[in-house]
């Protein structure tokens, strides 16, 4: 969760003070970290005396960071900390409604799964573009027409 939300790079003996745990589990664990974002086109460089750094598109960073939230609500509620760091705790309420009202008006069915996945992301959005971190590489051109229709009613 720190390289996907961090702007700086991670010390991993940092993390293993802050968590309690050896150097060398950690290291261990970042074998399967490396593999989860690979699955997303992202990459974690090193830097000597510096650290650690997620590298990639903010599309994949935000889909990696969406997709690890969910798996976590789907084991239980998700932990005050780890959820501090990825958006705002009182952001999903107020989400809520405006989705809710947006799919009614435009005749959307999702289940509701797919509503609390919808306002996760939504969540994590609000927090990355509060952060600085936009979609630079978005243009309108990429939006499907049935999108276009219903921003314009």
């Amino acid at each position: 969760m720190r390289f996907l939300t961090s702007a700086f790079s991670i010390k991993l003996e940092d993390l293993a003070d802050e968590w309690f745990v050896s150097r060398a589990t950690l290291q261990n664990d970042m074998v399967e970290v490396r593999e989860r974002f690979q699955r997303y086109q992202l990459t974690l460089e090193t830097r000597p005396r510096h650290g650690m750094k997620l590298f990639g598109s903010e599309v994949s960073i935000r889909a990696c960071l969406t997709d690890l939230l969910w798996e976590l609500t789907q084991q239980g509620d998700i932990a005050p900390p780890i959820g501090a760091e990825a958006f705002a705790a009182e952001v999903p309420a107020l989400l809520e409604p405006v989705l809710q009202e947006t799919l009614t008006r435009h005749h959307i069915r999702l289940t509701d799964a797919g509503e609390r996945f919808v306002c996760l992301y939504g969540a994590v959005v609000v927090r990355r573009v509060s952060e600085g971190y936009p979609l630079a590489d978005f243009s309108a051109e990429d939006v499907a027409q049935n999108v276009r229709d219903a921003r314009a009613s």
